[in-house]
């Protein structure tokens, strides 16, 4: 019952679950475990999307493929091949979904009244979610798709079928959720599950549990509706700063802006559990509820450096001293997640060159610490200045990071110059789109006329693509990376000058 997983995005939490998509997470589970579903899987680390069916659970990873745990009585747990490609997941009682980058979904598990039965064509979809033994999908054009068990009117769309963003199955009801922030509920609504409370707008988010619903307003605030026996509906105070929710059979639980999660109901005792490292909050980036089991995606990597270099340079006898330096830089990793394919970036202007490409350390586990070393020299000409530069962090799973530096050149031998009149000599965009398939844009500025090189890296570090290579106008220009070659992953993009490397990540989606 994945009903168990809204798919809208609370304008709050935007920022967290863009990066999220982008980078994959770890999942935490817990609650009732009959039959494993509420065990970590073997490997928990860079999950994208997770969802729950009744008694067994999904996650998609960040390469594309799904893993399944828990009650497999009808093979709900057996991913067809080839797993490779899906970006979303539902379950239902025993039935599961998996939706395609292509728009195209697979569904496997019990198909006893047709749940695993996509109707044609089957292309064009962008969002799926199962209720006990019914289906559901929403086109790209606003239409919802239903098909599987009716006896309730469940997958009988009511009214106009556009306009819809984002829709929930419950056990034996269906909602959807329009543009104007109104909710359509249909199907069994014995216990008032399909009655949405006025006034019907302003709505964000949604959920379907077993006989209740719930909704997430745009002043964060939820709304819940239907079977309260065990106080399902009962949200705790204070009701607000919510971007999700998500109901099982007799709870429910909502994730927060903060990245917190609250639960109501009847919680069988079960709470997540702690952050790995004392002061480290958990912050939670997505949940999905079981009928007795719940899941959370979170993202612990947490890299932060620390950089070592002089606070200034010393004129000596009208020469700096020393004419160049070294910039160390220190990585750890205080999160609960293995950060992968880490590279370190030195980007610098305003005064200062080198640094060179950059470097790539690989994978820094939790609680480890590595290191890197740039030399920089002072540009020939104006002096007394501050020199600037940065440290850019890049992970493929875990949150990059990044902060400026100054170092004050004195003036040896010209007159001081303002630093504001020194321009920053290159800058580099990011990629338009990104996520991207199989083309995207990259815009690059110089301030100068002069070299420059744009490369792109797998995340080995291997170039796999030389977008430009040679003189560069002054101004801006625009490169089109195709990628309609290349596998499905994150790549890295570097553009050398004179004056430094800057560095950006973009994620392939085919």
């Amino acid at each position: 019952m994945s009903g168990i997983g809204p798919l809208t995005i609370a304008l709050g939490l935007a920022s967290i679950l863009a990066t999220q998509a982008a980078m994959g997470g770890m999942i935490i589970a817990c609650g009732g475990n009959s039959d494993g579903q509420a065990v970590n899987p073997v490997d928990q680390y860079n999950f994208v999307a997770v969802e729950a069916g009744v008694l067994h659970s999904l996650g998609v990873k960040s390469n594309g493929s799904i893993v399944a745990w828990g009650a497999n009585t009808h093979g709900q747990c057996n991913v067809p091949p080839p797993n490779t490609g899906f970006i979303a997941v539902a379950g239902g009682y025993a039935h599961s979904l998996g939706l395609k980058a292509d728009g195209s979904i697979v569904a496997w598990g019990t198909n006893s009244h047709g749940q695993c039965d996509v109707p044609p064509p089957n292309t064009g979809f962008v969002a799926v979610s199962a209720g006990y033994l019914h289906s559901l999908a929403l086109k790209s054009d606003g239409s919802i798709v239903a098909w599987g068990y009716n006896a309730f009117g469940q997958t009988t769309v009511p009214g106009v079928n556009s306009g819809f963003t984002a829709l929930d199955a419950g056990a034996y009801h269906s909602l959807g959720l329009k543009a104007d922030g109104s909710i359509v509920a249909w199907g069994k609504g014995d216990s008032g599950q399909c009655t949405v409370p006025a006034p019907n707008s302003g709505f964000v988010s949604i959920s379907g549990g077993l006989v209740h619903s719930l909704g997430v307003r745009a002043n964060g605030s939820v709304d819940a509706w239907g079977d309260n026996s065990w106080g399902q509906c009962n949200v705790p105070p204070p009701n607000a700063g919510f971007a999700r929710v998500s109901g099982g059979d007799t709870h429910s639980r909502g994730l927060k802006i903060d990245g917190s999660v609250i639960g109501w109901g009847d919680l069988y005792g079960h709470i997540y559990p702690p952050p790995c490292h004392p002061g480290h909050p958990t912050v939670h980036t997505a949940i999905a509820v079981g009928r007795y089991h719940n899941l959370a995606l979170t993202e612990d990597g947490n890299l932060a450096e620390q950089v070592v270099a002089p606070a200034s340079l010393v004129c000596d006898n009208g020469q700096l001293d020393p004419a160049s330096f070294t910039v160390e830089v220190s990585l750890s990793n205080s999160g609960c997640e293995p950060c992968e394919q880490v590279i370190i970036n030195l980007m610098t202007w305003q005064n200062l060159t080198g640094g060179g490409p950059p470097i790539f350390l690989g994978t820094v586990n939790p609680g480890d610490t590595v290191s890197a070393s740039f030399v920089l020299e002072p540009f020939d000409g104006p002096c007394d200045l501050y020199g600037q530069y940065g440290i850019e962090i890049l992970s493929a799973n875990c949150a990059d990071t990044g902060h400026g530096y100054e170092i004050w050149i004195p003036c040896c031998e010209q007159e001081p110059v303002d630093v504001d009149e020194q321009p920053m000599s290159f800058g580099l965009d990011t990629a338009r789109p990104n996520p991207f398939n199989p083309a995207t844009t990259i815009s690059f500025t110089m301030a100068e006329t002069g070299p420059a090189t744009l490369t792109v890296y797998n995340l080995a570090g291997a170039p796999v693509a030389t977008l430009w290579q040679g003189m560069a106008q002054r101004g801006s220009h625009q490169v089109v990376f195709d990628a309609s070659h290349l596998p499905s992953g994150v790549y890295f993009y570097a553009l050398g000058t004179p004056h430094g490397v800057l560095t950006r990540k973009m994620v392939l989606a085919k």
